[in-house]
This record gives structure tokens, sequence and C-alpha cells, in this order.
């Protein structure tokens, strides 16, 4: 059917014929079909927000791969629980992931339980306690379940003595004020209560947040802000969507080496 219409006399069955062949190679993921389908189609995302995360999603692969003379073997996000990119390399295995969980990894982001008797309490926690038990009461079993939410970007890196080592990464694009001090309290909470299983990966009582480069938050460029070198900020990093490129090496080789 393909070759008659490629032979027929109508354009318009012959630019079919054409249109589907170009399609089922790039369904096979052949380059020269997917390099054309780029260059000719514009992808838009849902938001601006979806597209600084895809962006500093493809720096970390760029800056991984660049730092261990490796390439990551890629899929596309079909489930919450499925890594985008996985580089295996010798006895280390490092695995992105992004905008879920990792829960195939066992890795979650769940609080601990307030256990304190209410005169233990400070007023925050008395709030935030009396908050969840109010919630609790309201919605049906099940409905609201007690969590931090998912972070943007897991970097997670294994090797053959079983150690573990994470990158945690929130983006927003935003310069506000307000988005920003949330994008930190959010980051931290991704830290201090990560958990593998049914421990934490945190548990030193001096260093719930990891060694200070577990953690990192993207924001978008502030104009006329003096910030902090990388080395002066303390329990996460920070870093403008502009500097992604040039400092995000400095930030994983503390992690992924």
């Amino acid at each position: 059917m393909l070759q008659r219409a490629e032979s027929a006399r109508t354009p318009l069955y012959t630019e079919a014929a054409a249109l589907l062949r170009s399609y089922r190679r790039s369904l096979d993921a052949d380059r020269d079909a997917m390099v054309g389908l780029l260059e000719e189609t514009a992808i838009t995302p849902d938001d601006e927000e979806t597209l600084l995360e895809l962006h500093v999603l493809f720096r970390f692969i760029s800056a991984i791969e660049s730092l261990r003379e490796d390439s990551f073997t890629l899929s596309t996000i079909a489930s919450d629980s499925q890594a985008v990119a996985r580089m295996v390399d010798d006895d280390v295995e490092i695995t992105l992931y992004h905008d879920n969980s990792a829960s195939d990894r066992g890795l979650s982001f769940v609080p601990e339980n307030f256990e304190k008797d209410r005169g233990d309490l400070t007023r925050s926690e008395l709030v935030q306690r009396e908050t969840r038990e109010v919630l609790s009461t309201y919605f049906e079993a099940g409905e609201f379940r007690r969590v931090t939410g998912r972070p943007d970007v897991i970097v997670l890196e294994i090797d053959a003595d079983d150690r573990r080592e994470y990158l945690i990464t929130e983006i927003k694009n935003s310069t506000n004020p307000q988005t920003i001090r949330s994008g930190i309290k959010e980051t931290l909470e991704y830290l201090a209560f990560l958990r593998q299983g049914d421990e934490f990966v945190f548990e030193d009582d001096a260093a719930y947040f990891g060694s200070g480069w577990n953690g990192l938050l993207v924001i978008q460029d502030i104009e006329e802000s003096r910030t902090a070198p990388l080395e002066e900020q303390r329990s996460i990093r920070i870093l403008q969507a502009s500097e992604v490129e040039s400092k995000l090496r400095t930030v994983l080789k503390s992690v992924v080496g």
C-alpha cells in the first residue's frame, strides 16, 4: 500500500506515504528522523516551570556524562516510578528521576509523627499537628496523606559497597522572595524526610540535610542581587538558571564524583 502511494500521481498520496515512513523511523529512534523532527517541529511544554525543569534535567545528563566519560540510557517518562536516565559503569549505577519519588528504589518522603505530649510541643509544632488531625477527621481514610510531595529531580548513585548518594533538586521558575523561601523549605524537607525503606537516609542529628551538597534549589535569574558563592552556602546549594551550565558540575562532583 505504501509503495503504491509513493508512486501515485496525486501529491497528497506521496506526501502521506513519506510522512508515514518518517513517523515509523522516528518510532524506531532513527537518528536522522529524530533530528529532522526536532528541526521542523515546535515542542511547547504545558508551562514555563516544566520547561525549566526539563532544561535542568538535560543539563544533569550532560554534566554527568562529561564527568564520568560515559553515556546514559534514556527512557520516556511512562510511569511515576520509571527512571528517565540510567548509567551503569563497572560497579557504579547512576539513575535520574524527574517529578516522581523513585518509589521503585524504596524511596519516600514521609514526615515522622509528632509523638510528644501537648505540653512538650512548641506553638508552631502544635499548629502543624492539629492541622493534620483536622484534615484526617475531615477527609475520608486514605484521601489525605501526610507527605512532603516529590522533588523535581533525583540523582541516585549506587556503587559496589551498596553506598547510596542522593542529590535532591527542587526547581522554582521565579524570583519572588516568598517562592524562593518556599523552595528552600521544600528542599530541606525532602532531605530531612528522605527514607530508604523505613529508615531515614540522613540519621545524624547534626546532618539531617546531608553534607550540604545533597540538596539543590534552582531559581530564575535575580537581577542586581549579590548571591553567595557555592562554597559559602549552607545546608543546600542554590543556583540561578543562568548558572546551571557553568556550576552544576561543581555540585555533581560532590555527589557522583
